[in-house]
């Protein structure tokens, strides 16, 4: 019989549920391809990151071939697990992952995500439609597969939802959706005013509720940096600006989006990929004492 996994309610004493995105990119072991030692790579990321989150957000369902779920359930952690999108043959890898972790920890699973910001961008550019017809067939793959009706989504740039280009492709994919995925970086995508640092995301915010079904809504990456990166905007980064918006987030985030997971623009710090908003180093160090809170203060 059918089985559905649900968008279920949170606990009425949590009110700022919140999680961070994981990769193992920044580990000695997936750098140098080391098939070998990177389940445990993995692990031991996994490990630090359950002290200071319940759910976590990938954007791959496999890496290197090595799935992601056995680690995230292991370290009894809920997952939004990603199944990434390319027109590569390991495609049907990152799906056939999806299917195994739904049949042997569904309960952990509480979305699953086909596509990263490719609707219209990136090397491969596919089409809103593209992207839906993808979820609709992993959906359709893990219930023939499994019995169970997985809560499916995607997830695409803000600016790519709130495109005037192909705003009705958009609606479209949208309409497909349990769960539409925003990611939004003000480093990156507009002038950031540090007085002000929920200004930007305010006004995208109020544009996608006025365009998608609120309740579909989920910003499942936003981030600061604490050193620059490359932008158009010539922004500037710096450790206490990470945190100064990391505190407006979460205060952000119990009036806007209280009731649904948010997740922060990742856990690791990256430096071969100038990714610097992380909370730990490579190293699996802390970057700034007592913060994130851990889960037990």
């Amino acid at each position: 019989p059918e089985t559905s996994i649900s968008l279920a309610p949170l606990p009425a004493s949590v009110k700022n549920l919140r999680g961070a995105n994981y990769d193992p990119f920044h580990t000695t072991a997936y750098i140098n391809q080391d098939k070998a030692n990177l389940p445990t790579a993995i692990g031991l990321d996994l490990l630090v990151y359950r002290n200071y989150f319940s759910v976590v957000r990938t954007v791959y369902s496999n890496f290197y071939g090595v799935d992601i779920i056995p680690f995230v359930a292991a370290a009894q952690l809920d997952v939004y697990l990603g199944v990434f999108m390319t027109r590569q043959n390991w495609y049907q890898g990152q799906v056939q992952s999806a299917i195994t972790g739904v049949k042997s920890y569904g309960s952990r699973i509480r979305a699953v995500l086909v596509g990263n910001e490719n609707a219209y961008m990136g090397s491969e550019q596919f089409s809103a439609g593209e992207i839906l017809a993808q979820v609709v067939d992993v959906k359709n793959q893990i219930l023939k597969a499994t019995g169970t009706s997985v809560v499916i989504g995607t997830v695409q740039t803000a600016a790519a939802w709130l495109s005037s280009s192909h705003g009705r492709e958009m609606q479209q994919l949208a309409a497909g959706c349990d769960i539409i995925g925003v990611s939004y970086r003000p480093f990156l995508d507009g002038p950031y005013d540090p007085k002000n640092p929920m200004s930007g995301l305010d006004g995208i915010w109020s544009n996608l509720r006025s365009n998608y079904p609120p309740q579909k809504l989920r910003l499942v990456d936003i981030g600061f940096p604490s050193s620059p990166v490359k932008s158009d905007y010539n922004s500037v980064a710096t450790p206490a600006m990470e945190l100064a918006f990391y505190a407006a987030l979460v205060k952000w985030n119990s009036v806007n989006s209280a009731l649904s997971e948010s997740f922060w623009t990742s856990f690791y710090d990256n430096a071969a990929l100038y990714r610097t908003s992380g909370f730990f180093n490579e190293q699996r160090q802390p970057k700034f004492a007592n913060f994130p809170p851990r889960l037990d203060d």
